[in-house]
């Protein structure tokens, strides 16, 4: 049965959000036809202070998709300090880019950061909060092109329970079937499930090489396949809204 939990103040808990230019934004939103980054994967959503030396390090994986062949390059930034959240430092990890081409309508890319976090001597916890959110920066760049992803991590007291409550989710994309034969510019469902073992809500989000999706931010839609025959590939994220979650599904039809 999926754990039901609370924070401090949502709002800051994990999240990552998309300050990129996508440059034409004519195209629909959920077609992918330039870079577009996808989400973030955090090996460990909540965490304490850091208590020894090495500091204890959190592995963030950003996820992407472009057109084939496009070469992607990662960096790293410190986004503007607030009143809600401290900058952090991050680092790529060298060796970690990768790019999976077996898709014939585009690539997927993924790359790691490093992000360290501090000891309690070094985190500053606000009166009657019991967290510290932790703010990083990650861009991705294609020749013009470039996504900036900002997202936060939450430092919780030492001894604090939420720190080893984040469950990661479970999706599948039951509606299409990967492989199966589908009519041009018809309309066809889009179905997805979702399997939380945290209770919260979800941000969903299709994607798809050509074509209109009806709702993309609802778990089961329909697409008006394109015009263009093919092999198509049809994306389902879905992301925790307080603890940022984030997990992806691929399925690959050919359009006929």
């Amino acid at each position: 049965m999926p754990q039901k939990f609370t924070y401090g103040l949502l709002i800051l808990s994990f999240s990552a959000s998309l300050i990129g230019c996508r440059g034409n934004q004519d195209d629909p939103p959920e077609e992918i036809s330039k870079l577009r980054a996808l989400g973030v994967v955090a090996s460990k959503l909540t965490t304490g202070p850091s208590t020894a030396l090495p500091l204890d390090t959190i592995t963030l994986t950003v996820h992407a998709a472009a057109p084939k062949g496009t070469q992607i390059a990662v960096s790293t930034f410190a986004d503007s300090p607030s009143s809600f959240a401290v900058p952090v430092e991050t680092a790529v990890v060298p060796g970690t880019e990768t790019y999976d081409t077996q898709y014939e309508s585009l690539d997927l890319y993924s790359a790691s950061v490093l992000l360290t976090i501090p000891p309690a001597t070094a985190l500053k916890f606000p009166a009657g909060r019991r967290f510290v959110s932790l703010r990083y920066g990650i861009e991705l760049t294609a020749g013009a092109e470039s996504e900036r992803i900002v997202g936060s991590l939450p430092v919780y007291e030492p001894g604090a329970p939420e720190i080893d409550l984040w469950k990661p989710m479970n999706i599948d994309i039951v509606k299409p079937i990967g492989g199966i034969t589908l009519g041009n510019e018809t309309e066809e469902d889009l179905e997805g499930t979702i399997t939380k073992n945290t209770e919260e809500n979800v941000r969903v989000g299709w994607y798809v090489t050509g074509g209109l999706v009806k709702n993309r931010r609802a778990k089961s839609t329909s697409w008006e396949t394109p015009a263009a025959k093919g092999k198509h590939l049809v994306i389902l994220t879905a992301r925790g809204l307080n603890t940022g979650a984030f997990a992806i599904k691929t399925a690959e039809v050919v359009v006929d």
